[in-house]
């Protein structure tokens, strides 16, 4: 997606179209008369917000790849593959996440939506529909924004990032907002989803790839857990287990979650061939080479995360009894023997993989936790046996109490989100440091990112720096 200053994204989109921010198909393309005249106009320009999930900095590949190559899931292949994001991999200062622009444009998106919608006619419920996917885009995007570059709520707080909620076309100077606080950002959040909550239907068609109340739910949960408010975390996450219109998908078939997003509550489509991102950014060239020599293959599991799987050991891993060991591959990959993960595979076509953003095992993994912190061993237990259930492992007993049992949970959820773009910031969350592998092996100066490092944050972009005087730059990177 071409980046350029945020302050001139609605501009840009307005006046030209979108052919310069997105790749799509010509329907999300949009002139200034029907963006904001007609029902149809408005609906046009919420598709540009949810194509903009598609960008490389965001689902469409980045934002997917650097949470486990920046923690300890993936490192970067010795000798093959493009060389993709080896630095990331050894956290070298500045490689991290770019997703300022992306963000922000999607949130002028859905602020211009909320202000049009009122003016334009159409049924109430269809007009509540737009209203409420535009405030879950703008809450789903901002915990994105604040959760890369600000610490936690449970884990120091601090400056967040700037809170828009009106539209700007131009040299705005309310375009040049400062910092707000993380439990700022995090109370916007929370506005936003109730909205959401209160507008949304769950019409079986939308699934998974519009919003619905149960996937603001599902983001909700989510959102509770990073603030520690564990009962609610649980709460939400049990709401949307027994509202969600899928079920967990079999063990001996859990290929299907990513093949057809057979567990997603809200998913990112890869549809169209034109979908499709540059062949050299697309999620299944990174993370895998086929025997046709299709693919990549710059990211390969670390070894910390292999041992996870019970039985596994790496001269012989017949002994595996982890069905979700069935979504790696284990090839000869330049001099080393290495296992690619097959989540993305070109399931649809070339580079055409649905991304799944929220998926249902990750809520029995909420619940799991938060019962764990509230002290309800007997539920977290109870929650956490369904996820081992589905792999093929027998539950966890009571023998498994206290950190020990917290321990389990944290490595299940570990092995079960996996390259979905979770391990860094659950690593970052919970104020651990980040392992990144065996000395010689895996890593050379620098084997473990202790939590307090800088790196932890990501860099806000020179660009809006330079722009916007407002803005004060996370340490370590003036």
């Amino acid at each position: 997606m071409k980046k350029i200053l945020i302050i001139f994204c609605l501009g840009a989109l307005l006046s030209t179209g979108c052919e310069d921010l997105l790749d799509t198909e010509p329907t999300d393309q949009i002139s200034r008369e029907n963006a904001l005249s007609d029902l149809p106009g408005v609906k046009s320009l919420l598709i540009s917000g949810y194509s903009a999930l598609r960008d490389d900095q965001y689902y469409g590949y980045h934002y997917m790849t650097m949470p486990d190559v920046l923690a300890d899931n993936i490192k970067a292949a010795i000798g093959a593959g493009t060389g993709r994001l080896s630095l990331e991999a050894i956290n070298t200062v500045g490689e991290t996440f770019e997703l300022w622009a992306t963000g922000y444009f999607i949130i002028n998106v859905t602020n211009t939506v909320l202000e049009r919608i009122d003016g334009v006619e159409g049924s109430e419920a269809e007009k509540n529909q737009i209203r409420g996917a535009s405030y879950f885009l703008r809450a789903l995007t901002y915990h994105d924004l604040v959760k890369t570059y600000s610490r936690d709520p449970g884990n120091g707080g601090g400056p967040g990032v700037p809170i828009l909620l009106e539209s700007f076309d131009g040299l705005d100077a309310d375009a040049f907002p400062a910092r707000a606080s993380v439990n700022d950002v995090y109370t916007q959040i929370e506005q936003d989803l109730q909205s959401a909550i209160s507008l949304l239907d769950n019409a079986s068609e939308r699934y998974p790839y519009e919003a619905t109340q149960v996937a603001a739910k599902a983001l909700m949960s989510r959102v509770k857990l990073y603030q520690e408010q564990w009962q609610e975390a649980a709460n939400f996450a049990q709401q949307v287990i027994d509202e969600a219109p899928v079920t967990l998908e079999n063990g001996d078939n859990y290929v299907n979650i990513f093949l057809q997003a057979s567990e997603a509550i809200f998913s990112v489509n890869f549809q169209l061939p034109s979908d499709a991102l540059n062949v050299n950014i697309q999620l299944s060239q990174f993370y895998r080479v086929t025997g046709s020599g299709v693919g990549a293959g710059d990211g390969v599991v670390r070894m910390g995360l292999l041992e996870q799987y019970e039985g596994f050991d790496f001269s012989d891993d017949s002994g595996v009894t982890d069905k979700r060991f069935s979504i790696l591959d284990r090839q000869m990959h330049g001099p080393e023997e290495v296992y690619f993960a097959l989540k993305y595979n070109s399931y649809k076509g070339p580079g055409l993989d649905d991304v799944n953003v929220i998926r249902l095992a990750e809520m029995y993994l909420n619940q799991a936790e938060a019962f764990a912190e509230l002290g309800d061993e007997d539920m977290a237990r109870q929650k956490i046996n369904v996820i081992r259930s589905r792999a093929g492992l027998s539950d966890i007993t009571n023998a498994f109490s206290g950190d020990l049992l917290k321990n389990e949970i944290f490595k299940q959820r570990r092995i079960e989100l996996a390259f979905e773009g979770h391990r860094f910031f659950d690593l970052k969350r919970r104020a651990m440091d980040i392992p990144k592998g065996i000395s010689g092996v895996d890593c050379t100066t620098e084997c473990t990112i202790v939590n307090g490092d800088f790196r932890v944050l990501a860099n806000i972009p020179a660009r809006e720096i330079r722009v916007n005087s407002s803005l004060v730059q996370n340490p370590g990177y003036n």
